[in-house]
């Protein structure tokens, strides 16, 4: 009863949205932050995907190793080539947070002008780790990504960038797509 009591005491989410401006400076400081190539590209994937595709951390890095069955697996990511070039991938989204069992698919289309596409980030990524089953997003020893390694490299690249990490978390990239497509739609008559 105290937690549902606790539940009841409205309280103010202070997360503040990664723009797309913010995610830019973000991955632009992956190299001088981040130890690796291979970590660098992983990263960068995973945070251009969260944003371009509205996803929450938990459906990209593990809680826990035997949750690795919750979040994105390597089969659930289909390229679509027209002439030869890829020019779509979709993303077939099993868990997530209002599922009920039913999965979902996301289509998203490449963008080669944009540096931060998340369909050239993914194929990128996969040049160096195309273990065809399992979690997409996994160290080069074939690990599962973990949430705690994904928030932790967030929070080094934040303070690096010179933004407080009090108000920026994992889920902020969501809150970022979010705002975006809000003002997006403002903006059309």
């Amino acid at each position: 009863m105290l937690k549902g009591t606790k539940q009841l005491r409205h309280s103010v989410d202070t997360r503040l949205p990664i723009t797309y401006d913010i995610l830019v400076k973000l991955v632009k400081a992956l190299p001088k932050v981040i130890v690796g190539i291979y970590n660098q590209v992983l990263l960068k994937a995973m945070m251009s995907t969260a944003y371009f595709c509205f996803l929450r951390i938990g459906e990209i890095a593990v809680k826990t190793e035997s949750e690795i069955y919750r979040v994105i697996q390597r089969e659930d990511i289909k390229f679509e080539s027209v002439n030869g070039h890829v020019s779509n991938m979709t993303i077939t989204m099993k868990f997530y947070k209002h599922s009920n069992l039913q999965s979902k698919t996301l289509s998203i289309a490449r963008r080669p002008e944009n540096y931060l596409c998340p369909v050239k980030a993914i194929e990128e990524y996969l040049r160096l780790q195309n273990c065809p089953h399992g979690p997409l997003f996994r160290f080069k020893c074939g690990k599962p990504v973990s949430g705690f390694y994904f928030n932790s490299s967030l929070k080094s690249l934040l303070n690096f960038v010179g933004l407080d990490t009090n108000f920026y978390k994992g889920h902020s990239f969501r809150i970022g797509a979010a705002t975006s497509a809000a003002a997006e739609v403002c903006r059309k008559p």
